[in-house]
């Protein structure tokens, strides 16, 4: 979030992914579009003198599903909103506007990506995000290897005195 040649980037990736992810919303706006031309060409047949009870019964159909399907689609946009490039990059300029010093901001970052950890006895861990395709099993020795650009894990054995407590308190997320 703080490489700014990589947001832009992200940010492309997850509207991709977005739109990618809701197979509905389109199939559903070219029923509607569809629906719209049939209503248009017996429009047009209307105004050329073709006026019979089918196609004033055919209107009528086509009509009310041109009705349900706008309902439906309002319903889709509602459950599943398109955020666009600018509200994302938006979103990732606030986040790097979190004071890490501060245990609540830290709260915040962790809790905008990751839903659950779960430490094992075993001394595998268990990262369960926020998005799609994220969640991930780790032992801590793979954890330590991947700890590249982060505090180290190791750094800190259990508390042996209050002072100590303290360090580690400010340390928890």
């Amino acid at each position: 979030m703080f490489d700014d040649d990589l947001v832009p980037m992200l940010c492309e990736t997850a509207t991709r992914v977005q739109n990618q992810e809701n197979t509905t919303l389109p199939l559903l706006k070219k029923q509607y579009n569809d629906i719209l031309k049939s209503i248009d060409n017996l429009l047009n047949a209307i105004q050329q003198g073709i006026l019979t009870p089918s196609t004033k019964q055919r209107m009528e159909d086509l009509e009310k599903q041109k009705t349900e399907l706008s309902i439906q689609i309002i319903k889709e946009e509602m459950t599943k909103p398109i955020i666009s490039v600018e509200e994302i990059e938006a979103y990732f300029n606030r986040l790097r506007k979190l004071n890490f010093k501060k245990i609540e901001h830290r709260r915040r970052l962790i809790n905008t990506f990751i839903n659950k950890i779960v430490l094992y006895d075993d001394g595998r861990i268990y990262f369960g995000c926020n998005y799609k395709d994220c969640s991930k099993e780790m032992t801590f020795a793979e954890l330590e290897e991947a700890n590249v650009f982060s505090s180290d894990i190791s750094a800190f054995g259990a508390p042996k005195s209050s002072r100590t407590q303290k360090v580690c308190d400010d340390f928890l997320f």
